[in-house]
């Protein structure tokens, strides 16, 4: 599974076999791009279109959250109502919900770290309606696992060395491997139905890690004002357009470098 979680075969049950008795999901804590994936295979189980509320919206108007739960769609299919980013500021709308006579739609929140102790965890953490589950960046052996797995959904195979070295340059987050991963795929020509295998050398020329030095001697190339050797550079580091902030950053600490203090 995408998070490491407490009883993870319940809520994989839970999430792939959703229970219409289950009106409220939230999936809170450090790992959101874990608690996101969890949201977003809850919405591929119940094949419903997402409706997104704030949660200003909702921390304003209390009763909103179970209006648009009973309302029945006219046109359309299922959906799920998508809170994110939640805190305890939904406690008292998700509280009406938990309180409305019927609901249609589900809905799930996405949250960051909550404290324990706060109005919306222990509102439902044992609540019958509910379906609660805390996601952490996954760490060794299972972070490992999650790199391996984001590379077999791409086409690469992955063994564990590199697995592990990905799961820490990455620090364990989902959201960064997946992006790695995505670009050693594309750079490997790999797809599903045409496998390609992941080596060290493909890292160290696009790597999370490896792409620091790179991005210092772009800098270097910009403020030289070498263009034909600056886009060479990018090329062989393997950077796309959304990869220029990391550059921009550099130009910017030799531009502070540079300046007479």
């Amino acid at each position: 599974g995408p998070a490491m979680i407490v009883k993870r075969e319940a809520l994989a049950a839970a999430l792939d076999r959703p229970d219409p008795e289950r009106r409220f999901y939230l999936f809170h804590g450090p790992d959101e791009a874990g608690a996101r994936a969890l949201a977003a295979r809850l919405q591929a189980a119940l094949g419903a279109d997402k409706f997104a509320l704030s949660a200003s919206a909702l921390r304003d108007d209390p009763a909103l959250l179970a209006d648009e739960a009973a309302a029945i769609a006219l046109f359309g299919g299922p959906r799920l109502i998508w809170i994110e980013p939640a805190g305890d500021e939904i406690a008292a709308a998700v509280e009406a919900l938990l309180g409305a006579p019927r609901v249609e739609s589900p809905v799930v929140a996405v949250a960051g770290a909550l404290r324990k102790t706060g109005a919306l965890l222990k509102l439902v953490e044992n609540h019958a309606q509910t379906v609660v589950a805390a996601c952490y960046a996954p760490e060794g052996a299972d972070a490992e696992r999650m790199v391996v797995a984001l590379g077999q959904a791409e086409g690469l195979a992955i063994d564990s060395s590199l697995a592990r070295r990905i799961a820490e340059e990455s620090a364990g987050n989902q959201a960064i491997a997946a992006a790695e991963i995505g670009k050693f795929a594309l750079f490997l020509n790999a797809v599903p139905d045409r496998p390609a295998t992941l080596s060290h050398d493909v890292i160290d020329a696009l790597g999370c890690g490896g792409n620091e030095g790179n991005v210092q001697r772009l800098g270097d190339l910009a403020l030289a004002g070498d263009l034909a050797a600056l886009f060479e550079e990018m090329d062989r580091a393997g950077l796309s357009a959304r990869d220029c902030i990391p550059a921009l950053r550099a130009l910017e600490r030799r531009l502070l470098g540079a300046l007479p203090l």
